[in-house]
């Protein structure tokens, strides 16, 4: 199936929770009041559990769910209870490289490493490791909405679109935040959420990403 924009446009009542974000929330978090709808339309997002991306893309956790769950899918840290792999957002990224020669130049080949999501996946894992401390999860979506600007070819050389985009990234991501915990606790929010620290320690040692909190 394809990927539709009305799979933000509505609650998907056929999810776990339901937690999809309509635009007009995502809105409410675009310090800028952009409208997100039209900036990221070209990006597919979407629920990671609907549809499937064009050729030699994939459906990329922009804010990877790695930083939010202890096990991929299986247990999420209490903090960030009722975030899900398959309900958070997520948008068709180039995960493949392609051919620079020959018959095959501009196809796809079979290979991820130097791809843009491989690049934004380097990217935002180098900030997190640089860290002398164990950030906020609110710290993570900034590193990790920037990863993507500066790798995706549809916006990497175009600094005005860079920030735009990124600031529809953090708002998707932070409206979906914002339906997930209140879930659980109606008084929640995902400003606050946003404070807590991501569901893995740095690791002091650079040869390991992480050490379980």
């Amino acid at each position: 199936p394809v990927i539709r924009m009305s799979d933000l446009a509505t609650h998907n009542h056929a999810s776990p929770i339901g937690n999809t974000p309509t635009w007009p929330e995502v809105a409410k978090f675009s310090p800028s009041n952009l409208d997100c709808e039209k900036i990221l339309a070209e990006f597919t997002p979407h629920r990671h559990g609907s549809g499937s991306c064009p050729e030699g893309h994939e459906s990329e956790h922009f804010v990877q769910n790695e930083y939010l769950q202890y096990e991929r899918g299986v247990e999420t840290a209490p903090q960030f209870e009722n975030y899900t792999t398959n309900d958070a957002p997520c948008i068709c990224m180039e995960s493949y490289t392609k051919h620079t020669s020959g018959k095959k130049k501009g196809k796809y080949t079979d290979k991820k490493t130097g791809s843009p999501h491989n690049l934004k996946t380097r990217q935002c894992n180098a900030a997190i490791r640089g860290r002398k401390s164990t950030p906020t999860l609110g710290e993570v979506v900034k590193d990790c909405c920037k990863a993507v600007v500066e790798n995706d070819p549809r916006c990497k050389d175009d600094k005005k679109k860079q920030k735009e985009v990124g600031e529809c990234l953090e708002a998707l991501f932070m409206a979906y935040m914002d339906k997930a915990v209140k879930q659980k606790d109606p008084k929640n929010s995902a400003k606050k959420a946003a404070k807590e620290p991501i569901a893995w320690e740095v690791n002091p040692d650079p040869t390991k990403m992480w050490v379980r909190a």
